[in-house]
């Protein structure tokens, strides 16, 4: 029979819940943590606890136990009891919540549950005729100050330098039976236990307030003894002033240790304050602190803090003695508390006055109230602090802004004193007044960088700047609007404008890129060169036809300017993608050969410049090698696999040794194929496999070329090192200016693997395609999916034995990226590419014609091995994927509304042309997907509308950290990282941060390996592949994506070989927003990867007008 107390036993706990839980589930039902706990036992085999924990919200927790049979309990492995623990938490299953929810039933239930009911039966019984008691009492409590005895006194005052008064401490205590305050029973030592004591009943709201009054005593004291009774009040940390006002709220009350002595805490704050008054021909100076209509000299004032934010007023009368606490209007400098704390009167001589009503007036006003409250020195009105722009319009078009204070006390002489050096005028100016009034200003980020702040320091602006061309028509354009608005809103800002302000306009025509061939082709050694020349023609209403050189559009795009000045107050707009590309092609070719100033000069060889101009498609010769590769590629299947390489230092699976054969008789029959095993199933070990092998076979044969992201680089050669100790690896890091060696040194020998990055390729692509190659390796081959790219084009010329690709992926979003990768490992297999968009690519996306999708994949099959996890890897833990449906809050949702139509109403008009406005389209869709997730990503003045998305992450990762667990947070958004990086920081919940930025990647990812922070943020683009993170066992996706690949890479950087937990994947999808179209056009594009790559359904199209339509809701 079960038995709840046996089963919440320490011992029996850990048999189905983890230490980490187990351990947190004791200290919350310990501490309380359990509000509802009931048991329900209908059978002696069977047991149900139910209950409710408090945790970041009110969890609901579920747990079953059920004895199993003798025949099954024999044979179990751990427990003879199988326990369903679920609970609403994050972690779901198991947790400290369900741990805590037992122990606490198993404390309130001694008896079984049939016992249970006839005693409370009988209670009834027996009580039948008795009168009903009145509730239990609340003990009354309240804070005592405890005055030290003389002797402590004085150590205290000379060690601390409060004040002449006794240092003060706080106590808890209750009323005892006599109705005095006694200090037995309650202490700052008994707060965590006293909720469970059986000889009194507190009020738990006055127990949470103490024990939040607890932490902000101790936290800010050098030291804090747990057995003490007493907590020095003077210590305290500035949070102390709002929570005494919620437990005045709450009706405790304050005692004092001494007799005739009354504490209270002032409902308003206290200022510290300078006395002048005439003695003796000069002026007498006193300090002293002001609260309401009471005065306090010097030696009645104690500070609380360090910086001080409060104090400890002292009055005495014939009644008694007051103490009052209160809070400081403003933060004391240590230089002011000790003048205070010396409480000694300060006599200016009659000379000095003068000099400290002009001089120094101003600037102790900056820091405490200076009066004289008998009226005998008259003080002069505190000056009227301005800040003056002027703006000047010069007859060229440009602009000068200059900035100054103005202080005006009244006497019709205002004084102008710099804003870029605040040392001068000292003694006139005010600096505090002049820090407040910049930061009531709440300038937005262009207006601050307009005006300087903080260029010279704090509470500093830039004096003057000028302003021409294109600067003057920003200053103009973008920010003088606002620069008037913030003046004629703000009376302490003025702006005079001087001059005749000038007009601006853009040109009425548009920037297009004409090349015109240069007459003087020529030869020079074996190389043809072709120079072209570049202009920019616009045509304008005005001005006709107007040439901008290729320098000088160069010239700007490299500085990042959008315009150029082609006349006077005449611009162009240069913020075009023909331009950009334009620029990429030119620096592509400065990296090969030097230019001329207007030309682009290029050889008839740098295909991956050519490649920018126009396609080139597979050669004839191409075509006849595929033909004469066919026979053996027809007779593979019945070829025996090879036996493994003498010198690999690992086990395959039998998977992987399948895997293993298929690229051995590959490249041993000349030919080439697509590895495209699930990610995380081992491809790098059976490429290594596969190379160490042909190594062994002919070791005086050409290296292998590994081409990878640089990002994995660092992976093959460590892998190499693991597994294949035998290879000589030499990894090329560094173009050939930076390594200081030609490529051509690689035909010396010596070297089995040669591992470089596709950048490195793309610009050595003549140095790679002159050497002889022993096989073509292309690591993460999605990478070269564009066939019209110049990288496409450096694999393309790589002359090899063998080529493979090694992709999880090798279709993300459409079937002519497949065909990009098939067209370099295996050119002849569909050697045209118009031949293959008429005959497969436009009948299956468009049509879904399913015998062209047969006929593709029997013609893909021979050159593509695909193995999924499922299939060859049944022993990976298993992996649950959920959406996590995220509600925008009313502000929230009312703005993203609103930018939905607008922008729907915008994009449907651009769809007439799709190709014409795709990227102005794509850049919209962007600017809903960021609106989804924080209104601050599309501007920072939504910042405190706040994001859902990141509260539920947060409540997530921080149970998730609470047991143990660690997680993988991905977004493809650095600037919404950044929000959840500060908002980790606040919470204090440790993270590493990777995105393409990151310097020292390796340290990084190590950094998270080894060590013990619980997150790790990751931009989708850096981190989506290269990486193996098994030490993680969640997951978050925090913004979904049209290409499900993508996010399946990112999963699988933690769902690989290695893994031993299971992995939980949470999608956060914000609801109503094209978060949701998002994810409906994902799982249409994962149908056309299968339809191709892993099964035989059929599939829809990539990203068209329709499916753009259909994210908006049309």
């Amino acid at each position: 029979m079960l038995s709840l107390p046996a089963l919440a036993e320490p011992e029996a706990l850990h048999d189905w819940a983890e230490p980490e839980s187990v351990r947190r589930g004791l200290e919350y039902a310990r501490a309380g943590r359990v509000t509802r706990s009931e048991v329900r036992q209908e059978r002696p085999d069977h047991l149900e606890v139910s209950g409710t924990v408090q945790g970041a919200v009110g969890y609901r927790t579920a747990i079953s136990f059920t004895e199993l049979p003798a025949h099954l309990a024999a044979r179990a492995v751990w427990s003879p009891v199988e326990v369903d623990a679920r609970c609403t938490c994050p972690v779901r299953w198991s947790c400290k919540h369900t741990v805590a929810t037992v122990v606490e039933a198993a404390r309130n239930t001694s008896l079984p549950s049939w016992r249970s009911a006839l005693e409370e039966l009988l209670d009834g019984v027996d009580e039948r005729d008795e009168e009903p008691g009145p509730p239990p009492e609340v003990t009354p409590v309240a804070l005592m100050v405890v005055l030290p005895n003389a002797q402590q006194q004085r150590a205290r005052v000379f060690a601390t330098q409060t004040s002449g008064r006794p240092r003060l401490a706080v106590r808890l205590t209750r009323r005892g039976r006599s109705g005095r305050w006694v200090r037995s029973g309650l202490s700052w030592r008994e707060l965590a236990a006293v909720e469970h004591s059986t000889s009194e009943r507190y009020d738990p709201h006055h127990l949470q307030l103490f024990r939040e009054l607890q932490v902000v005593l101790q936290g800010s004291q050098p030291y804090w003894s747990p057995g003490s009774d007493t907590a020095d009040l003077h210590a305290a940390g500035p949070a102390l002033w709002p929570l005494l006002e919620r437990i005045r709220e709450a009706g405790v009350p304050w005692v004092c240790s001494e007799r005739r002595t009354t504490v209270g805490v002032a409902d308003q704050p206290a200022s510290l304050e300078l006395d002048l008054s005439t003695r003796e021909g000069g002026v007498e100076v006193r300090s002293g602190a002001t609260c309401g209509s009471h005065h306090h000299e010097a030696a009645d004032v104690g500070f609380i803090g360090e910086p001080a934010h409060g104090v400890a007023l002292w009055r005495e009368d014939g009644s008694g003695t007051t103490i009052t606490l209160a809070p400081l209007t403003r933060p004391v400098p240590r230089s002011v508390r000790t003048h205070v704390v010396q409480h000694r009167p300060l006599l200016v001589p009659a000379e000095g006055v003068d000099d400290l009503l002009a001089d120094y007036l101003p600037r102790l006003r900056s820091t405490v109230e200076v009066r004289s409250r008998d009226g005998s020195v008259p003080l002069p009105d505190q000056a009227v602090i301005r800040l003056r722009g002027q703006l000047t319009w010069h007859e060229d078009a440009s602009a000068e802004l200059a900035w100054r204070w103005v202080y005006d006390v009244g006497d019709g002489h205002p004084r102008d004193l710099p804003v870029d050096d605040r040392d001068v005028g000292r003694g006139q100016r005010d600096p505090r007044r002049e820090r407040e009034l910049l930061d009531a200003l709440d300038l937005d980020e262009e207006l601050a960088v307009l005006l300087g702040v903080g260029q010279h320091g704090p509470g500093t602006l830039a004096a003057r700047r000028r302003y021409r061309g294109l600067e003057a028509m920003d200053l103009q354009r973008d920010r003088l609007p606002a620069l008037r608005a913030l003046a004629a809103a703000i009376e302490a800002v003025e702006l005079v404008e001087v001059g005749t302000e000038p007009e601006f306009r853009p040109a009425t025509g548009s920037p297009v890129v004409r090349f015109t061939g240069s007459a003087e082709a020529h030869r020079e050694g074996r190389t043809d060169w072709l120079e072209l020349e570049v202009v920019v023609v616009i045509d304008d209403v005005e001005l006709g036809t107007v040439h901008l050189g290729l320098a000088q559009v160069l010239a700007a795009l490299a500085t990042g300017q959008t315009r150029v000045e082609i006349r006077r107050g005449v611009y162009v707009d240069l913020d075009r993608p023909e331009l950009d590309q334009l620029a990429r092609l030119v620096e592509e070719a400065r990296a090969v050969v030097e230019q001329p100033r207007d030309r682009v000069k290029l050889s008839r060889h740098d295909h991956d410049l050519l490649a920018d101009l126009e396609e080139i498609g597979p050669t004839d010769e191409r075509v006849r090698a595929w033909i004469r590769a066919a026979a053996a590629l027809r007779d593979l299947g019945t070829v025996e696999p090879p036996p493994e390489p003498a010198g690999l230092q690992a086990v395959l699976r039998p998977y992987q040794r399948t895997g293993f054969g298929w690229l051995s008789l590959l490249h041993e029959h000349g030919l080439g194929g697509v590895l495209a095993d699930d990610m995380g199933l081992g491809k790098t070990l059976q490429t290594l496999a596969m190379v160490l092998r042909a190594r062994e076979q002919s070791p005086d044969a050409p290296p292998f070329l590994v081409v990878a992201p640089s990002s994995v680089q660092s992976t093959w050669v460590a892998e190499a090192e693991r597994f294949a100790p035998g290879l000589r690896v030499l990894a090329i890091t560094g173009a050939a200016s930076r390594r200081g060696w030609g490529l051509d040194r690689l035909a010396e020998g010596g070297v089995d693997l040669v591992v470089t990055t596709y950048t490195l390729l793309r610009l050595e692509a003549e140095g790679y395609a002159a050497l002889p190659w022993a096989g073509l390796v292309l690591d993460e081959a999605q990478l070269v999916k564009n066939a019209a790219s110049a990288t496409h084009a450096a694999v393309r010329g790589i002359e090899a034995g063998s080529r493979f690709a090694i992709t999880g992926t090798p279709m993300e979003n459409n079937l002519m990226e497949l065909w990009a990768i098939l067209s370099v490992v295996a050119p002849g297999l569909f050697p045209h590419v118009k031949d293959f968009q008429t005959r497969y690519a436009q009948p299956i996306e468009q049509d879904a014609d399913a015998d062209a999708l047969a006929r593709l994949r029997r013609r893909v099959a021979p050159v593509m091995l695909r193995r999924t996890k499922e299939v060859v890897a049944a022993d990976l833990p298993a992996k649950q994927e959920q959406v996590l449906s995220v509600e925008l809050g009313p502000r929230h949702r009312q703005l993203y509304d609103t930018h939905l139509q607008r922008e729907r109403q915008r994009i449907l008009r651009l769809l007439e042309d799709l190709d014409e406005n795709r990227l102005t389209i794509l850049a919209s869709l962007t600017r809903l997907r960021q609106l989804s997730l924080d209104p601050a990503l599309v501007d920072e003045d939504h910042a405190d509308i706040g994001s859902a998305k990141i509260d539920l992450l947060v409540e997530h990762l921080t149970e998730i950290a609470a047991e143990g667990h660690r997680a993988l947070v991905f977004s493809q958004f650095t600037g919404f990282l950044a929000r959840v990086r500060q908002r980790l920081d606040a919470e204090g919940l440790g993270y590493r941060y990777l995105d393409g930025r990151t310097r020292g990647r390796a340290k990084v990812i190590d950094g998270f390996r080894s060590g013990d922070d619980p997150v790790f943020l990751i931009s989708l683009r850096a981190g989506g592949v290269g990486l193996t993170l098994t030490e993680a066992d969640y997951c978050f996706l925090l913004d979904p994506w049209w290409n499900p690949a993508v996010e399946a890479q990112a999963v699988d950087r933690t769902h690989r070989i290695g893994q031993t937990r299971n992995v939980n994947v949470y999608r956060l999808v914000s609801e109503g927003t094209i978060e949701e179209k998002v994810m409906e056009l994902a799982r249409r594009k994962a149908a056309l990867f299968a339809s191709v790559v892993d099964a035989d359904s059929m599939a829809s199209s990539s990203l068209t007008a329709d499916d753009i339509a259909t994210l908006l809701g049309s």
